[in-house]
């Protein structure tokens, strides 16, 4: 079952407890979900899959592990089973594919697929946490993702999420976009102007 499924690591900023919300927002019906930034999945291991999936990290270790997760799981757990040493770890760091999120979020990545729900879990703003968190960081990233989310969301064709912090991308809702927080600490998800609110807004009403 989907609902079982967990990443293997603690992540910061992991959307699992947001998964009922994104996941709704975005709908059922969708042939496309992609993610642009894959960190631990969470909003992605318990939803049902679709005809197709499109997962991208700018962190290669990210991306190696997940695709060593799915193509050798045996061999992951064994490797997991291991002691750890230096040296090891010096030989198993090597990058296989990664990229920056625009890559992730092309017409041919998308739209062409028919409708679309992409999940934006960029790295929050500098000025909202630490900037040694992440292994590969990008202090422009939030207001990027934010811009491109901006352009795109008139699309039908496609149905955004995008995650934050506090008022971060309240900019959005200037332009028929939502807000949901879903934590008590400021963690909110953004939805789009054809996301499926009206099944899933009226469960975080009042918490604005």
């Amino acid at each position: 079952m989907a609902d079982e499924l967990r990443a293997c690591w603690p992540y910061y900023g992991n959307k699992r407890g947001a998964a009922t919300l994104i996941n709704g927002l975005l709908g059922r019906d969708i042939k496309n979900m992609v993610v642009p930034f894959a960190g631990a999945l969470g909003e992605f291991l318990v939803r049902d899959p679709v005809a197709v999936e499109t997962v991208n990290d700018l962190d290669g270790l990210v991306v190696n592990a997940w695709r060593a997760i799915k193509y050798s799981p045996a061999r992951v757990a064994l490797l997991c089973d291991e002691p750890v040493h230096e040296v090891t770890l010096h030989a198993r760091h090597d990058e296989l594919i990664c990229g920056a999120w625009t890559r992730a979020v092309t017409k041919a990545v998308t739209t062409s697929h028919g409708l679309t729900g992409v999940s934006l879990d960029p790295t929050y703003d500098h000025s909202l946490r630490s900037r040694r968190i992440y292994r590969k960081d990008d202090p422009g990233i939030s207001a990027a993702v934010r811009a491109w989310a901006l352009e795109r969301g008139p699309d039908p064709k496609l149905r955004i999420t995008l995650a934050g912090k506090w008022e971060e991308h309240d900019e959005l809702l200037e332009h028929d976009w939502t807000r949901h927080p879903w934590r008590d600490d400021g963690e909110v998800i953004w939805a789009s102007p054809h996301c499926l609110r009206s099944e899933f807004g009226p469960l975080f009403a009042g918490r604005e």
